[in-house]
């Protein structure tokens, strides 16, 4: 499911000029700024159009990514997203996708520690608490993929290739292959552990 949302949150970058993505469990975020390349801006920042082709561009997205799996024969109701748009202060970027961070990363040690104990013995017990009983029950959640632990991000960026000279060795085949294995869309995860500072960009 997560690779799922991972590929729609590829295509939601890609196709609203977002300069980030960012997904965790069941929830996609995106920011861009209109204070760089104003026509790269979505809808030219009109928030309506933005809100309502947002949730169908990620509805339809999913859903085209579920039809190739075997859970299309198991659903008994149509996953749809909504959406929310907001602004922030540009310096705040950093922040607000750090708080989603470190939300993801309460959720999974929850929903680990909700796969192995109880929901009445877990009442009241913080984070570090759980991960303390899991390892306590021989389940090392720091091994837990990172994807999971803390999300996946989804960056924009731009390649320049090309080249002159004289070659004297082999075909330099990178130059056509890149283009089919870096599309402009990069994909990874952030490790967040301890007590992490708010970010200043």
């Amino acid at each position: 499911m997560s690779d799922m949302m991972i590929s729609v949150t590829k295509e939601l970058v890609k196709q609203t000029n977002a300069i980030i993505g960012y997904t965790q469990s069941d929830e996609i975020s995106l920011a861009w700024n209109p204070s760089g390349d104003i026509p790269d801006m979505i809808f030219s920042g009109k928030k309506m159009k933005i809100v309502s082709t947002l949730s169908g561009l990620a509805s339809s997205g999913f859903m085209y990514n579920l039809s190739k799996t075997s859970y299309m024969d198991r659903m008994e109701r149509i996953p749809h997203f909504d959406c929310r748009v907001f602004n922030i202060p540009e310096n705040e970027i950093a922040n607000a996708f750090l708080w989603r961070c470190n939300d993801a990363n309460r959720n999974a040690v929850s929903m680990a520690a909700h796969s192995a104990f109880s929901h009445k013995s877990l009442q009241g017990v913080n984070k570090d608490d759980k991960k303390k009983r899991l390892m306590d029950n021989g389940i090392d959640f720091d091994q837990y993929p990172q994807s999971f632990k803390c999300g996946t991000f989804v960056k924009r960026k731009t390649q320049l290739r090309g080249g002159l000279g004289i070659f004297t060795s082999r075909l330099p085949l990178v130059w056509p292959g890149g283009a089919y294995n870096n599309n402009g869309v990069s994909q990874g995860a952030i490790q967040i552990t301890g007590n992490t500072n708010p970010l200043m960009p």
